[in-house]
């Protein structure tokens, strides 16, 4: 009787393994995690407008002068490659001279009495004088504008894709109609926004080099703010 127990019990664990193994031949349990998603990078606006890779010599002179343009009323600044131009149309060339004047006044202003985040920004680099100029007729809608021209700002023909590589992807990416007077076939610009909006790089799409970068716009007070906590 006893032997019979004994047989009965071998058979029955042997009949257990067996089933298991055919359940899950040669697999082992193990736990899996979701990993996680990798976070774009995240620039501050300092880091962005002192990047060595996307802007030239030029700029850094450029970027002093914010805050004597925000003093003259000055909301947004479209940066070229080669120049710096008020975002800010005038009605007419004797309103963008008034302006002009208003900006000149101003940069004189921030020279000689300077904010603390002009004083900073005017030690990082080596000083240039100045000089505002009209734009007659600004190509894309006809208006009259104030600019300073003859710079190194920017890589003329730097590529979008170069901006990624530096910066990572943008936080949000839209696109602007510029209606011109008269028939002539409106202007398209696809922007790609860093810093919550405070850096703009807008790519045309009517351009010689496709994917390259038309202007960078700064909207002065937004970048200003920043700078501020942020420009050690």
């Amino acid at each position: 009787m006893l032997i019979r127990i004994l047989l009965i019990s071998i058979v029955t664990i042997c009949f257990s393994a067996a089933n298991a193994q055919t359940r899950h031949p040669g697999i082992k349990r193990t736990s899996h995690t979701t990993p996680k998603p990798v976070q774009p990078r995240r620039m501050n606006t300092f880091q962005i407008l002192t990047n060595p890779n996307l802007w030239r010599q030029d700029f850094p002179v450029v970027l002093a002068q914010l805050p004597a343009l925000q003093t003259a009323g000055e909301s947004k600044l479209l940066v070229f490659p080669d120049k710096a131009v008020s975002g800010t149309p005038a009605r007419s060339a004797d309103e963008a001279q008034n302006q002009r004047r208003k900006i000149e006044n101003a940069m004189e202003q921030v020279r000689t009495n300077p904010t603390p985040l002009a004083r900073k920004l005017m030690a990082r680099t080596t000083q240039r004088s100045l000089k505002p100029d009209i734009i007659t007729k600004f190509p894309e809608d006809d208006s009259a504008r104030v600019a300073i021209d003859s710079l190194q700002l920017f890589p003329a023909g730097m590529r979008v894709e170069n901006v990624r590589r530096q910066l990572g992807a943008p936080e949000k990416t839209t696109r602007v109609v510029i209606e011109s007077e008269g028939e002539r076939r409106p202007l398209i610009l696809t922007l790609y926004s860093y810093a919550g909006g405070a850096v703009v790089f807008a790519e045309a799409d009517i351009a010689p080099r496709p994917g390259a970068v038309d202007r960078v716009i700064l909207d002065i007070p937004a970048v200003i703010a920043a700078l501020e906590k942020e420009v050690p």
